[in-house]
């Protein structure tokens, strides 16, 4: 019944009507009379298309099958206007990377916040702040978080005493 309803759709004009009789559905689809309009009743039956006249048949919803947007809202486009020019590549570095996620921020606060954050735990600091977008980037994490710095206490050995009973 799926293919059936799938044929439907391949075969519908842009409004969503198919205008072929029952004959040339059975006929496209190497199947009986009677078992096209048994999945015609089905299909009805789930309220996904409907018969109009002789040879007609609408598909329910069609802008929804076939992909169209009935909703016409505009997304609101957000300002970067506010990004410093020093900060500039690694925020947009970093903009590109949660927009290849599917993670963009969705409001201009969200995207402010995000920048002030990068600024403050770089120090105010550009290569600072490349630093740590690339290393959210190399991690795939999904925020900026300040670095930790590895500082090793630098242990010379050949000045270690050692027990000598060890």
């Amino acid at each position: 019944m799926a293919q059936f309803f799938l044929y439907l759709l391949f075969s519908s004009d842009d409004n969503g009507m198919v205008r072929k009789t029952i004959r040339q559905m059975a006929a496209d689809n190497d199947m009986s009379t009677r078992k096209v309009l048994q999945y015609l009743s089905e299909i009805k039956t789930l309220k996904a298309c409907m018969t109009e006249g002789r040879g007609g048949v609408k598909i329910c919803n069609y802008p929804f099958y076939i992909g169209k947007q009935t909703n016409t809202s505009t997304k609101a486009t957000l300002s970067y206007d506010f990004v410093e020019d020093e900060y500039k590549d690694a925020f947009f570095k970093w903009i590109e990377f949660k927009r290849g996620c599917k993670k963009m921020y969705n409001t201009q606060s969200s995207l402010q916040t995000c920048y002030n954050h990068l600024k403050k735990i770089s120090n105010n600091n550009p290569s600072l702040a490349m630093q740590i977008v690339e290393e959210s980037i190399a991690n795939n994490w999904s925020g900026l978080y300040a670095r930790k710095e590895n500082k090793k206490d630098n242990i010379n050995l050949k000045n270690m005493k050692y027990d000598s009973e060890w």
